[in-house]
């Protein structure tokens, strides 16, 4: 009931804390010449949190940085 809904709100912000965490992690490396380590940081938030804004985020920036690559 009442706990419960406090619970699963709780859960869904640290969630997306984590989220954005591991998303800046990607970011980091892409800036930083590291597409190996970004492309891996952009995966992980699509697979752990495919419910975020992040997840979107990352699909698209994942999908950009492998065309950067095949270039």
């Amino acid at each position: 009931p009442k706990a419960r809904s406090y619970l699963e709100g709780q859960r869904r912000a640290i969630d997306l804390q984590q989220a954005k965490k591991e998303f800046d992690m990607a970011e980091f490396y892409r800036r930083t010449g590291h597409p190996g380590s970004a492309f891996f940081y952009y995966e992980l938030v699509r697979r752990r949190y495919p419910n975020t804004v992040y997840a979107q985020q990352a699909a698209e920036r994942w999908n950009s940085l492998r065309e950067e690559m095949q270039r």
